[in-house]
């Protein structure tokens, strides 16, 4: 009976969104499903507890039979928990994104009617991470495929849906492993696939501007995104010094017809305090990727508060979370968390992790000219 409603659901569901999520309502009461979101007890430190401060969310939100979710609530290591409530289900698409709505009776949703409200399950944005050391036993990043998993699986609970690898060149080199780096990226696509990680792979690298001699232009196309004649490369902004040669590597790139994608400039204190260089930058095609970590001030107060311009200001086009592992982490919430307890409107800043990478994946960059 609950698949035949569900299924009555989802043919009205686009035709009359209010009245079929109130029938699924109906069929999830008689099928005696519930939710409740719990607020835990000293189960996470920071950064979570920012979060949860900035958001005022609730920490879980479990459903299940009713005895189960009453058996949850009583546990010790929960502090609060809401009024279980009836809610089902309906499979969906948002935005081209496979979802589920959820007919919640408790609260008021964008469906216009008291008693039904309509919300995503799952990780609340469709993320992209274009700066993510994942590839595993190759540098500083995971040690091995187990390792690359889990931080896979702690990307997908930052709300990520797409990250692209970027091993360190140089690393690659030494290997003699940058002409396996689609093999291996295959390898992990197998293995996130049998872990049921939904997570979506690509191929890139990271490189360093003493990398780029070294590199012929079908090598940096290997690594490079975006459609045909908008082919960019993430390049790292160097964290001691040597601005000039840096600069001089990003012109060289845009002269063999590569766009540019700046990698933390905001920890490269040289090419900060070079008044006008970041400006000219962009002037010539270049776009900034800001680290969350530094926002997060994982490298220090100057770190944090070159990002925070930078965004304040308009210049940076994306933020990530230049993640390695376990010490590491995926950043993009954290970030986002900080961002709005410096005063940066929510809406403004979320496109940043989210429609603006995916657009550099989709559309790329065009390549300018040399910064004046």
């Amino acid at each position: 009976m609950c698949r035949a409603a569900l299924r009555l659901i989802r043919a009205d569901l686009r035709a009359r969104p209010a009245q079929a999520l109130l029938t699924g309502l109906g069929a999830a009461i008689a099928a005696g499903t519930l939710v409740a979101t719990f607020f835990l007890r000293g189960a996470f430190d920071d950064p979570w507890e920012d979060l949860m401060r900035a958001t005022a969310g609730p920490d879980v939100v479990v459903d299940g039979p009713p005895g189960v979710v009453a058996r949850i609530a009583r546990g010790p290591e929960v502090a609060r928990a809401d009024v279980p409530r009836p809610l089902v289900d309906v499979p969906a698409r948002l935005g081209g994104v496979p979802a589920r709505l959820t007919a919640d009776p408790a609260l008021r949703g964008f469906t216009g009617r008291r008693g039904a409200c309509v919300t995503v399950r799952g990780p609340p944005m469709q993320r992209a991470e274009l700066h993510f050391h994942l590839l595993p036993d190759i540098d500083d990043g995971p040690v091995d495929l187990d390792d690359a998993l889990d931080l896979a699986r702690a990307a997908v609970a930052d709300g990520t849906s797409i990250v692209t690898v970027t091993p360190h060149v140089r690393d690659l080199l030494v290997l003699g492993a940058f002409g396996e780096i689609d093999a291996r990226v295959r390898e992990l696509r197998a293995a996130l696939d049998a872990a049921g990680i939904p997570l979506r792979v690509e191929p890139g690298a990271e490189l360093a501007h003493d990398d780029v001699p070294a590199l012929d232009d079908r090598q940096l196309d290997t690594i490079a995104h975006g459609p045909a004649g908008r082919r960019w490369v993430l390049i790292e902004a160097p964290l001691f010094g040597d601005a000039e040669g840096f600069l001089d590597a990003t012109a060289e790139l845009r002269a063999r017809g590569f766009g540019t994608l700046i990698g933390h400039p905001e920890r490269c204190a040289e090419l900060m305090l070079d008044d006008g260089a970041v400006a000219r930058e962009r002037a010539a095609g270049a776009r900034l990727q800001v680290n969350a970590s530094s926002l997060a001030g994982a490298h220090g107060e100057p770190e944090r508060a070159w990002g925070l311009a930078l965004i304040r200001d308009g210049l940076a086009d994306v933020i990530a979370s230049d993640a390695h592992g376990a010490s590491r982490p995926p950043r993009l919430t954290q970030a986002l968390a900080v961002l709005a307890r410096d005063g940066l409107d929510r809406g403004a800043v979320e496109p940043l992790v989210g429609a603006a990478p995916r657009a550099l994946l989709a559309q790329g960059i065009a390549p300018l000219r040399r910064a004046a």
